[in-house]
């Protein structure tokens, strides 16, 4: 599978729609995502951007676990 292909197809990741098939052909992710916004905001959301940015490496990690890939880059 074509490494770009599989970037745009696992779009729906954070949402948790069709995660398993997203990584059922990957041996490594690198998962680099957050959010990511200006100063003011992020000051002013502290603890909504924790908790998003905490949601979003557990669910990777977990879906990571599930389908045993060799390794994870966070």
């Amino acid at each position: 599978m074509n490494p770009l292909h599989l970037v745009y197809s696992c779009r729906s990741f954070i949402t948790g729609r069709e995660w398993q098939s997203c990584l059922s052909e990957a041996d490594y992710v690198f998962h680099l995502a957050d959010i990511v916004a200006g100063i003011g905001y992020v000051f002013s959301n502290e603890a909504y951007i924790f908790r998003k940015n905490l949601l979003i490496n557990s669910t990777v990690a977990s879906a990571c676990e599930l389908v045993m890939l060799k390794d994870i880059f966070m």
